[in-house]
């Protein structure tokens, strides 16, 4: 690549040369082949602008005469350019008048050079501006770092403090350096009390026990112990994590410890918590693992729609082939006279051997059984993908009668056999605020429990119940109703289907879980209501009152 080539070695260390003199440009790129920078040169100011912001070279000399503006038209130029008003600028001049230097510097050139250039000079000077220039790169670059520096530890000192639990960090004896607003208000101190200079132990009860776990982590051991602090809000249980830290280029260690409360009162909350999400997943996935079976047959039936059809759509196409070929000779005999008539006579027999009409015929409708049947594929899986999707924690608009559709679909393989499904929704129901995972499963709950319902009341017999689930709109409430046509609930055990591990059906067939946590989910965690009415021998309705919106 020659030389003067600007866009070489873009943002390298480099020195442009700004002259309409060929020769001198030439010249002067071999005096300066000792710099260590690429010369790139040019003869016009304007287009010396445009390089110089393109590729930020080390140095520019400037000569003062050029086509298209003078050599300090074209400093002034560099200097307004924000991308290269720091570049230093030796301006070269055949003039050796005294005023030649003052204006050059007034214009924010940092030297002269007269003409005819003495190379040993030029070296030095360049050299030594060049030099500046990758030093001031340097403390740049070093004051952004620092910068950068200052302001990701300003990040981790908010993230420490935004940390629930508290953190606190000590020498390896055990003297405290920082703590977090946490432990202010763990142990109840004022934050203007100083606390750097006491020693961690000091606020546990137990200190021997967290001592001992200090002397095993100092041997690189993380460890945890649970101790009682004290504060003047009172005693903590917490549990004590505690591990090393060494800066880069330190060999003094510091440690950390993470205090955790551990009250009895969070324990006993996080450990219902728990328990309850294990068990609604549990039940959920029950549920759809008793899905799963039938989901695959609900597939099946689709699938072959579409592997049939496409199955005769591809021995049809030998056919058409056969028929093509017939024409194309049709057209090519018709030109022999003498011949035409044996072999339109041969093409429609081979139009009669393969009955044009009736593939015309039969086409139109096996892509439309194949569409219908991928199309029923794509709405079970849906169904079945928006159901199982773990669902977000919090409480979001929810569309209840599309997710009670979603949930049919989901539950079709359970009920189909043993009734119909009979919706009636108000399409005019608005957006509920509602947890959309947990409300699709206490719909799965109780259209399971209905179909077990009308089964067991049916038998063996063929006769079909149903299912009806109805939505609608009571002023602030939406209402939700799932009615059945089983048995009923028997009178002396009504009170008692809430109840936990409840359940009439036989062993290995329930969990007694299901209307216990949908109980929960509607009254407890939407504040909701959730009823039902039965009539012996005759069926049940469930009735889900929700909220529209949720308060706090």
């Amino acid at each position: 690549m020659p030389e003067n080539d600007p866009d070489r070695n873009q943002y390298q260390d480099s020195v442009l040369v700004v002259d309409e003199d060929a020769a001198t440009c030439r010249i002067i790129s071999n005096m300066l082949s000792d710099t260590g920078c690429d010369v790139i040169t040019c003869g016009s100011g304007s287009e010396a602008c445009q390089i110089a912001q393109r590729t930020k070279p080390n140095l520019i000399l400037l000569d003062t005469y050029l086509p298209d503006m003078s050599g300090f038209d074209a400093l002034k130029a560099l200097k307004i350019i924000d991308q290269t008003r720091d570049i230093p600028v030796m301006i070269i001049s055949t003039s050796t008048l005294p005023g030649m230097m003052d204006k050059a510097l007034s214009c924010g050139a940092v030297d002269v050079i007269a003409k005819p250039i003495d190379r040993q000079l030029l070296l030095n000077k360049a050299k030594t501006f060049i030099q500046l220039r990758r030093d001031a790169r340097e403390i740049r670059h070093m004051h952004d770092e620092l910068l950068a520096s200052h302001a990701e530890l300003m990040v981790y000192k908010l993230a420490i403090d935004s940390v629930p639990d508290a953190v606190v960090i000590s020498s390896p004896t055990g003297t405290i350096q920082y703590f977090n607003r946490a432990f202010i208000k763990l142990t109840g101190e004022s934050a203007d009390t100083p606390l750097t200079d006491r020693n961690i132990t000091t606020f546990f009860l137990n200190p021997l026990m967290v001592i001992q776990q200090v002397k095993k982590v100092t041997d690189n051991t993380p460890t945890s112990v649970e101790a009682v602090l004290w504060g003047k809000g009172g005693e903590y249980p917490v549990l004590v994590k505690c591990s090393t830290i060494q800066s880069a280029g330190n060999d003094k260690k510091k440690l950390v410890f993470l205090i955790i409360d551990q009250t009895e009162r969070k324990l006993a909350e996080a450990e219902r918590l728990r328990l309850e999400s294990e068990l609604f997943h549990g039940q959920k996935l029950e549920a759809v693992g008793q899905l799963a079976s039938g989901i695959a047959h609900e597939i099946n039936t689709p699938i072959q729609f579409v592997s049939d059809n496409l199955r005769f759509m591809q021995d049809t196409i030998p056919d058409l082939h056969k028929l093509q070929q017939a024409r194309i000779r049709l057209i090519e005999e018709a030109k022999k006279v003498n011949v035409l008539a044996d072999v339109i006579k041969e093409v429609e027999d081979v139009m009669k051997e393969v009955d044009v009409d009736y593939i015309h015929q039969e086409i139109p409708s096996a892509i439309m059984q194949s569409l219908e049947g991928t199309e029923r594929v794509a709405s079970i899986v849906r169904a079945m993908k928006d159901f199982a999707h773990p669902g977000s924690v919090e409480k979001t608009m929810t569309d209840l009668n599309e997710a009670i559709r979603t949930t049919i679909t989901v539950t079709r393989n359970r009920w189909k056999y043993v009734a119909e499904m009979e919706t009636c929704f108000d399409e005019e129901l608005p957006l509920v605020q509602c947890q959309h995972s947990e409300f699709n499963q206490v719909i799965l709950n109780l259209i399971m429990n209905a179909s077990d319902a009308i089964a067991d009341k049916s038998g063996s017999g063929n006769e079909l119940g149903k299912i009806t689930i109805s939505t609608r709109r009571i002023d602030s409430m939406v209402e939700v109703r799932v009615m059945d046509t089983g048995d009923g609930i028997p009178k002396d055990i009504q009170k008692r289907i809430f109840e936990p591990f409840f359940t009439t059906k036989e062993v290995g067939k329930g969990s007694g879980q299901g209307l216990c946590i949908a109980h929960s989910v509607i009254v407890q965690k939407h504040h909701g209501r959730f009823d039902f009415e039965t009539i012996p021998g005759n069926g049940t309705t469930f009735i889900i009152q929700l909220p529209i919106e949720q308060k706090g």
